[in-house]
């Protein structure tokens, strides 16, 4: 199945979390489980103007409708302005 953005939103394939790195700060863990917060945009809305698909990006961890394949969330639905932030490694 594939997902197509429409207006200002976006989809973004979620990333698995990351091992902490020292010193640095760790969100807290809801349920066992840390939920993901960072992931790579694999469709935008036509209207969408700062973002296209590939970027990389970070958004507030309860932000937007998440999108279950198989029993997992691999997408959330967001609107542009949840993004907080493109990551640039």
């Amino acid at each position: 199945m594939k997902l197509e953005a429409i207006g200002r939103k976006l989809v973004v394939e979620l990333q698995e979390p990351s091992k902490p790195k020292p010193g640095e700060i760790v969100t807290e863990i809801v349920d066992g489980v840390k939920k993901r917060d960072r992931g790579t945009v694999t469709s935008i809305g036509s209207k969408v103007e700062e973002l296209s698909v590939g970027d990389v990006v970070t958004f507030n961890q309860y932000a937007g409708k998440d999108w279950e394949e198989g029993g997992d969330v691999k997408f959330v639905l967001l609107n542009e302005e949840e993004i907080y932030a493109k990551v640039i490694e």
